[in-house]
């Protein structure tokens, strides 16, 4: 629609200004209007597609963050399984979910810009919890505050992977983004050798 709607604005101009005869001067006024109101419209296009990404964005923010990631403990471990955090999968739930809505209704690059967007909040978002500077977690964060709970938080981040780069207008900003988690996991929480090796091919150099 953004492309198109410039484009109908060139070709619909042209056709108003050829009515000829007495009526020229008018003609030349009707295509100025119309102009102005494929501005218009283009201008207000403009805004509901600012409006959308920033709602997809924050949906996306929200399904990791409220899902109480940093907060809830991780499911206990079950015959050597470490299942991943119960906010991991309902956010890859709701990211499969929308990317198939946006992929109808949006252009590719569209879906590439909310996408990493949401993934570039909830980088910073990890960042400002665990990064330099932070010092103790919260009290409410149990999540953080458990043994080990780096090695975890590892699982999570490759199962996040391993999920996300089978959706492939995403899977760029997806590894680039799951890189970027791991490397801030591997740098301020605590995780064991056993699994800084176990995932070693998944640790950005």
């Amino acid at each position: 629609v953004a492309a198109f709607l410039p484009l109908l604005q060139v070709a619909a101009t042209p056709m108003m200004q050829r009515q000829g005869g007495d009526e020229q001067q008018g003609a030349h006024s009707q295509a100025t209007l119309v102009s102005q109101q494929f501005e218009e419209v283009t201008k207000e296009y403009e805004d509901h597609r600012r409006d959308l990404y920033n709602k997809m964005q924050n949906v996306l923010v929200r399904l990791l963050l409220i899902g109480d990631w940093y907060e809830k403990p991780h499911p206990e471990e079950k015959d050597g399984v470490f299942p991943p955090h119960p906010a991991v999968k309902s956010f890859l739930d709701g990211c499969g979910k929308m990317y198939k809505m946006l992929m109808r209704i949006l252009q590719l690059q569209d879906v590439q810009s909310i996408f990493q967007a949401g993934f570039a909040e909830v980088a910073e978002t990890l960042q400002k919890k665990v990064g330099p500077g932070v010092g103790k977690f919260r009290k409410e964060d149990l999540a953080l505050r458990a043994p080990n709970s780096g090695n975890r938080y590892v699982r999570d981040v490759a199962f996040m992977r391993e999920h996300l780069i089978t959706l492939p207008a995403i899977a760029k900003a997806a590894q680039d983004w799951t890189d970027e988690l791991m490397r801030v996991v591997i740098a301020y929480l605590d995780v064991t050798q056993e699994v800084r090796q176990e995932f070693a091919s998944l640790t950005p150099q």
